[in-house]
């Protein structure tokens, strides 16, 4: 399965952006593994895989860091249920 996150970024410079992965691995299959394609990217894709069963239903979390290098790092999260049908 593959998600699209992105956020709406404002700064006067170019900011680092940092995705990150902070689901808790028991709120998902431990068999499911969670790539995050361009962790430095506003938008992203992530992609859900699990090569033993094929179910990806969980609770997924993620967080963005904007980071200027000036004022103190902003972050969010975003979170994510997957579910059967």
């Amino acid at each position: 399965m593959v998600l699209t996150v992105g956020a709406i970024v404002t700064d006067d410079g170019a900011p680092t952006i940092t995705w990150t992965d902070i689901s808790n691995a028991g709120d998902r299959d431990p068999d499911t593994t969670v790539v995050i394609d361009s962790p430095s990217t506003v938008v992203t894709d992530i992609t859900l895989t699990n090569t033993v069963s094929g179910v990806v239903n969980g609770w997924y979390t993620f967080l963005i860091t904007v980071d200027d290098g000036v004022n103190p790092a902003v972050t969010d999260q975003v979170n994510v249920g997957v579910y059967g049908t």
